[in-house]
């Protein structure tokens, strides 16, 4: 359903090291990934304006999904200390992956006012596209 520039309705997909974990059954709530290229200052030799020049990719985030009993996937990334690639996919091909993640904190709450149990995986990776 579209209103106006606003998309609303089940439009994608959050997918973890190579699972959805979004829709109906997995009760994925949320995810973000934040993507940076790093940036210094070049002075070239015989001139005094500096240039700027660009450096690594990195990309940084996190997902947030009900815990659903017996699901241990954000946990063995955490405790396998695992390589894994996570994306933000919109239906119809629109995507946006993190890659060479590894996670950095997992946690367990009770969201407010639910008493839904949700589990949180931070991750930093090394490349985006």
């Amino acid at each position: 359903m579209t209103a106006g520039n606003t998309i609303t309705g089940i439009v994608g997909q959050i997918i973890l090291s190579g699972a959805t974990i979004s829709g109906t059954g997995n009760k994925a709530m949320e995810a973000t990934i934040q993507i940076a290229r790093a940036h210094a200052e070049f002075l070239p030799v015989g001139t005094s304006v500096k240039e700027i020049i660009s450096g690594m990719k990195s990309a940084s985030g996190t997902v947030r999904a009900a815990w659903v009993t017996g699901g241990t996937l954000m946990r063995t990334l955490m405790d396998g200390d695992t390589t894994f690639e996570m994306s933000i996919q919109l239906t119809g091909a629109v995507a946006l992956f993190a890659s060479g993640c590894k996670a950095d904190s997992y946690s367990v709450r009770i969201a407010p006012s639910t008493e839904v149990l949700t589990e949180e995986l931070a991750f930093t990776g090394t490349d985006w596209y």
